[in-house]
């Protein structure tokens, strides 16, 4: 679904048990400071990437695009979205 809202400007950052955008304007609280960090750098990491693509599974078929030359980090990253 195509939507004309933007989100808070990127990067996203963690300020205790907030998150703030660039500005500094809080966009989420959060109970645990580990989600706050979770939330930041994921949002920070997608910009760009259109909340719909998210939906449906783009970041998971890029992971699967990568999997037969994957080394190193990105393969320990790969092996343990599979579970492995």
């Amino acid at each position: 679904m195509a939507s004309s809202y933007r989100h808070h400007p990127p990067p996203w950052v963690v300020d205790g048990l907030f998150v703030r955008d660039r500005n500094g304007v809080p966009v989420a609280t959060v109970t645990a400071p580990g989600n706050a960090e979770r939330i930041a750098a994921c949002v920070t990491a997608c910009e760009g990437i259109p909340t719909g693509e998210l939906q449906a599974g783009i970041i998971q078929d890029l992971a699967a695009w990568c999997e037969p030359t994957a080394t190193g980090r990105l393969r320990a990253i790969l092996d343990r979205m599979r579970g492995k």
